[in-house]
């Protein structure tokens, strides 16, 4: 088997929204930290900002595959791979992980929640007095260094047996 390369060397890992928009009852959703729970994304108090109110420059919408990581609070370190339903939301003030094309999206979705990289994001957010983690620890936790055919194996072996 292969070795652990940096997250940052098969991803792009950087920040969403920087401050919040003026909130609607309509346009689209704004996943935030509180709709992340235990690899999974869900609905409860979701809010929504119009489009247009968003800083897409700076923090485009969201694409499947990508993965949401909780960068501060009680729950720092959770993550969430964006599936078909929430493609297009925006991606709240946490960190964002663009898969790169030798990087499976499912295989990192795993790999962010496993053990592993749990420790590390575990040291890295013990270094302040409340839990935080900012794009560059993010970026250097190990990925294992396989073919993208191996990580689509294991993540279709992790679907079946979770």
């Amino acid at each position: 088997m292969s070795g652990f390369v940096p997250l940052k060397r098969r991803a792009h890992v950087q920040y969403g929204l920087g401050q919040p928009p003026r909130l609607s009852d309509h346009g689209v959703p704004i996943i935030r930290a509180t709709n992340i729970f235990r690899g999974r994304i869900v609905a409860n108090d979701l809010i929504r900002a119009r489009v247009e109110d968003l800083p897409l420059d700076r923090a485009p919408l969201l694409k499947l595959g990508e993965v949401l990581v909780v960068r501060s609070g009680a729950y720092t370190g959770d993550s969430a791979l964006i599936t078909p339903e929430w493609v297009g939301a925006a991606p709240g003030y946490d960190l964002r992980v663009t898969p790169g094309r030798d990087l499976e999206p499912r295989f990192i979705a795993y790999t962010l929640l496993g053990r592993r990289a749990m420790d590390q994001v575990d040291l890295a957010k013990s270094r302040a007095a409340q839990p935080h983690l900012n794009a560059e620890d993010l970026g250097e936790v190990d990925v294992l260094d396989a073919p993208v055919a191996t990580q689509r194996a294991i993540a279709d072996y992790l679907a079946r047996e979770t």
